[in-house]
């Protein structure tokens, strides 16, 4: 798409003002990356005036459409307060929804999340299942915390994080899928070979 060829540059010079023109054209039309892409740009003011709240409600169209990277963006928005009324219980919600489908920086943040925020042992266990599958995509955050935090769980819970881990199988929504095989079609092979 214009957006994308205009954001990195690819007819020779980088042009984030034109890159937001047609990034939001199309997220008009209902394009659930650009959307992202647009509520990106938006966060960080890039092309134009930063708006944090028109952002997340970019993230959110492209969330309720089932994409991955809206529900992350989403669920980060949440957790962070940025956009939104920080809250814990919806930032679990999208991350999870996002970290089903495979989305490695929602597994990860929902990992800390559960690590850092929950109250109980199984919580920790989650928490854990979660940075162990994000770790294993080559998240060095989550491999961190994994370090951080192993020496604090039994040995019960690690091997209960560890079977939950194993037991895991992203199921790519029919809108993430989509959209994985029109702007990323190496990522889309590799994730059928995966799952083969």
């Amino acid at each position: 798409i214009m957006g994308f060829r205009y954001f990195h540059g690819m007819d020779g010079k980088t042009d984030f003002r034109l890159a937001r023109k047609w990034y939001a054209k199309a997220a008009e039309q209902g394009d659930l990356e650009a959307q992202v892409q647009l509520g990106l740009m938006l966060a960080q003011g890039q092309g134009g005036k930063a708006d944090v709240s028109e952002a997340v409600r970019w993230f959110r169209r492209a969330a309720e459409s089932g994409y991955s990277e809206g529900q992350y963006n989403l669920g980060f928005a949440y957790s962070s307060g940025q956009g939104v009324t920080q809250d814990a219980g919806a930032a679990i919600e999208w991350l999870t929804k996002a970290a089903e489908q495979g989305e490695t920086w929602a597994q990860s943040n929902l990992g800390y999340l559960y690590m850092n925020a929950g109250q109980t042992r199984d919580s920790k266990v989650v928490g854990y299942k979660w940075l162990l599958l994000s770790s294993t995509e080559g998240d060095e955050e989550a491999k961190k915390l994994l370090e951080r935090e192993r020496p604090l769980m039994t040995a019960d819970e690690l091997s209960q994080a560890e079977r939950l881990a194993g037991q895991f199988v992203a199921n790519p929504t029919a809108a993430t899928d989509s959209v994985t095989r029109r702007c990323r079609p190496d990522s889309a092979e590799a994730a059928k070979k995966k799952s083969d």
